[in-house]
């Protein structure tokens, strides 16, 4: 049986609505782990079997896209085999989840595309059609399941510009298709909708009984290419964008600490350093930023599992840039037992030049630690520890995205293939390819893998 998540973000959905929606959820004939990712304003859920509530430390406000994006990535790395999307205030047909994981096995596709029944705030179900959900043109977000094998797309939404306004499923079926993943629709709808569009209430001859969403930005306004490519690496960024420019204005500068011990760190060693610092937290472990004592400092606690440090990398820096960080310095390491050191280095990486820069070094007990540090230009690089399969450890996640980052900047323009740090048997090359969008032809002379790029996160 397919291992299947339903991710639902949510802000400020009132208790009832927020019920309705879970209900739907655990109603399903597939067993299914439902993953709410609040926006910054968590609720108090009842404790339930196969539920995992995550709180962003900051309200993100892109429509949903980045908590949307990140439980989805999240529920991949911990091992399930498709992830499907519920908005808090729509639900599910109670076979919607069971229909779908037939499909994604009988039919070989990486993505289905369910069909949905909209209805008014006052419970009349809409009867005419709506021309671009009949004709295939949107796939709204709540029909969208997609398998881990086209996992490589969620920075569409996890990466979505709040400057970009709606639209983050318009872009993402507009990557499906230009991408070639497979898809197919089901038969009949099987999600419920919520509407309040004033196109609906047209369509069905309706006077308004509640506020229109009348949004003032939206993916056929506002949509930037280049700052789509450098957020996502779903293409290239333009030549002239690899450069830092700041046009006179001091960068927001982002912190990320990821210490994979996870052991107290001494009196002082939180005080908050950069614009934003970010620590990662397993939900399972105490630790003083439980405590409001580190003023500035943020924290994100995520479920602990195999791979954690790599996941807690790469999300603790794609909230950094959503939430508006020019550049992020990611400390990797066992930091708590780092002393000074950790300030000290911060401080040395605030001058270091270009997009891109990485390094490894010895702390003073011995450990190894990672430094890397991602300009905006280069934010789908950052995003790559979480994506990279949960197989490598925190050495073989550093030396892969800097062989990935100097392939990006230089070979590839002279057609080179990436001369990749280890050799991966054929079930790692579609791993990786499932993770980061890469068809990759392993050689066997020398590991070398080569790859034709589909558009995904390199």
């Amino acid at each position: 049986m397919l291992r299947i998540a339903v991710i639902t973000p949510y802000w400020q959905e009132s208790a009832e609505v927020l019920a309705k929606c879970m209900s739907s959820v655990c109603e399903q004939t597939h067993s299914v782990t439902h993953i709410l990712v609040a926006d910054g304003a968590p609720a108090q859920l009842p404790e339930r079997p196969n539920l995992i509530h995550i709180s962003l430390p900051f309200n993100i406000g892109n429509s949903g896209g980045t908590p949307r994006g990140l439980g989805a990535q999240l529920a991949f790395n911990l091992g399930f085999d498709a992830v499907a999307f519920l908005d808090a205030d729509n639900w599910y047909e109670p076979d919607h989840i069971e229909r779908a994981a037939r499909t994604l096995q009988h039919e070989g596709v990486d993505v289905v595309f369910a069909r949905r029944r909209m209805i008014f705030p006052d419970g009349e179900v809409m009867s005419a059609a709506d021309a671009s959900d009949e004709s295939g043109r949107h796939v709204d977000t709540n029909c969208y399941v997609i398998s881990r094998r086209a996992a490589f797309v969620l920075p569409v939404w996890l990466m979505w510009p709040k400057d970009f306004g709606i639209g983050e499923d318009r872009m993402m079926l507009v990557m499906i298709k230009k991408l070639g993943i497979s898809a197919v629709w089901l038969d009949g709808p099987t999600v419920w909708y919520q509407t309040n569009w004033p196109l609906h209430y047209r369509l069905q001859g309706k006077q308004p009984v509640a506020p229109m969403r009348s949004p003032n930005r939206s993916v056929s306004t506002h949509f930037n290419e280049v700052t789509f490519q450098q957020m996502t690496g779903l293409s290239a960024p333009a030549e002239t964008s690899e450069n830092r420019q700041t046009n006179g204005v001091t960068p927001k500068i982002g912190l990320v600490i990821v210490d994979w011990r996870m052991r107290a760190p001494r009196g002082g060693q939180l005080a908050r350093m950069s614009d934003l610092d970010l620590i990662i937290l397993p939900d399972d472990v105490p630790h003083p930023c439980d405590v409001v004592s580190a003023v500035g400092v943020h924290a994100l606690k995520l479920p602990r599992h195999r791979g954690y440090s790599g996941t807690a990398a790469g999300l603790g820096v794609a909230l950094a840039f959503m939430k508006g960080c020019d550049r992020v310095v990611v400390l990797h390491g066992d930091w708590t037992l780092a002393g000074k050191d950790i300030s000290e280095r911060y401080q040395r990486y605030l001058d270091v030049e270009g997009p891109f820069h990485a390094e490894s070094f010895g702390l003073p007990n011995g450990e190894m630690a990672y430094a890397t540090i991602y300009d905006r230009t280069h934010a789908y690089l950052g995003l790559l520890s979480a994506q990279l399969p949960m197989s490598f450890d925190a050495e073989a996640r550093f030396q892969w995205v800097k062989a990935l980052a100097a392939w990006r900047a230089v070979e590839r323009q002279q057609g080179r293939p990436p001369s990749l740090p280890q050799r991966l048997s054929p079930e790692g090359v579609t791993e990786l390819r499932h993770r980061i969008g890469l068809e990759l032809l392993a050689r066997r002379s020398n590991g070398v893998v080569s790859p034709t790029n589909k558009g995904g996160a390199v």
